[in-house]
């Protein structure tokens, strides 16, 4: 059984703490800070994700990660590697212009199923939100022109 639970860490190390529930098989849910998935994901927005291994991520994505400095990271995958120690996650901010390094398999906690926000909920696993999802990954080389456009649209749309 999938239990769901939203906390408030405080002072508590939110990484620890989201590897330890998602380990367990937990969903966790958290507001996201930052802008680095504008439009899609808005600072404040509740998101919601749940444990996959690296094996099962599929391109389109939106990953919960830690980089290699260990900082917690909500990215989209836009690609797979394979090599000798196994498959690399290629992550990439949707607001970004150029990809993350890639991630081992470790790296990659959750996948994210659902955002909350602006009074609606968006379920991610839908199959046109995985659809939509492969879209922009594959059209990610292009955010530099893509990304105005999509803002736009989202501010429209979302008001």
């Amino acid at each position: 059984m999938i239990l769901m639970r939203e906390i408030d860490l405080g002072a508590l190390d939110f990484l620890d703490l989201a590897t330890e529930i998602l380990e367990r098989g937990d969903r966790l849910r958290f507001r996201a800070h930052g802008c680095s998935m504008t439009p899609f994901i808005r600072d404040g927005d509740l998101v919601e994700v749940e444990p996959v291994s690296a094996e099962d991520v599929a391109l389109g994505d939106i990953l919960f990660l830690h980089d290699a400095r260990g900082t917690p990271v909500v990215h989209r995958a836009i690609g797979r590697l394979h090599c000798a120690e196994g498959v690399r996650i290629l992550p990439k901010g949707d607001a970004h212009m150029q990809p993350d390094t890639p991630v081992d398999a470790g790296q990659v906690l959750g996948r994210v199923v659902a955002l909350e926000g602006r009074g609606r909920r968006i379920d991610l696993r839908t199959g046109r939100r995985r659809l939509l999802g492969r879209i922009w990954a594959l059209l990610s080389p292009y955010s530099r022109w893509l990304y105005p456009v999509a803002r736009c649209f989202s501010v429209r749309r979302r008001k």
